[in-house]
């Protein structure tokens, strides 16, 4: 039985509402929470998840010789994070995001209070511009910084980099 059945069983027989039915299932079986990468495998996995997994250790365990691994390869060789039981655990009973802290990335001095680090990611390309955080294209983890050559402005006098809270979490 999945958990879409047991909430049912459980709104059914309870004579409670779905919604009270999937707090009470929730409040039994706690869903793992996972970093984004192992997230996003799941999610192109898991129609077919035990012939995925065994497929992607077969070709991990073929591509040790000199391949670099990927976050998620990393993830499911650390055998200290219990990574099989986890992505069963995210099939059975459902998975939450971790989430990453945001940040926005302003310019001091420039003629306007809000110049920012933008990213288009619809264009796929980054520029300065005058924003009001309407958009999320102002808001940027860490690993989204670095990995596009960003990292710098963390140690960067002329920037101030804060921390917010983006509301999607």
């Amino acid at each position: 039985m999945d958990r879409q059945e047991a909430i049912e069983k459980l709104s059914t027989i309870g004579h409670i509402s779905v919604s009270y039915a999937e707090d009470l299932y929730d409040s039994f079986f706690e869903k793992p929470a996972v970093p984004q990468y192992v997230a996003d495998w799941y999610w192109a996995n898991k129609d077919g998840l035990e012939f995925n997994l065994i497929d992607w250790i077969n070709k991990l365990h073929l591509d040790v010789d000199g391949e670099e691994f990927t976050e998620f390869d990393e993830w499911l060789l650390d055998t200290d994070s219990n990574p099989i039981q986890t992505l069963v655990d995210m099939h059975r009973l459902g998975y939450e995001v971790e989430s990453e802290p945001r940040y926005t990335v302003r310019f001091k001095g420039l003629s306007s209070k809000n110049i920012y680090l933008k990213a288009n990611l619809f264009r796929n390309f980054w520029d300065i511009e005058e924003d009001d955080f309407d958009s999320r294209d102002t808001c940027h983890t860490r690993k989204e910084l670095e990995a596009n050559g960003f990292g710098w402005v963390f140690d960067c006098e002329g920037i101030e980099v804060k921390e917010v809270d983006d509301g999607n979490d």
